[in-house]
């Protein structure tokens, strides 16, 4: 298994250690808010902005 991580990578072989990667990583999802509109927003008031509306 290939882990990418915020800044470096690393790569197991271990059972033990691909379930406890699988685990925490199932948590984070389960707990991921879906900012894409609030992003999407974000980003059109910015552009309003520089059309100096």
């Amino acid at each position: 298994m290939v882990v990418d991580l915020y800044n470096t990578g690393l790569t197991s072989r271990g059972q033990k250690d691909v379930d406890s990667y699988r685990q925490v990583f199932d948590l984070l999802d389960e707990h991921a808010t879906d900012i894409g509109p609030l992003l999407d927003h974000y980003q059109a008031i910015y552009i309003d902005m520089l059309r100096g509306q």
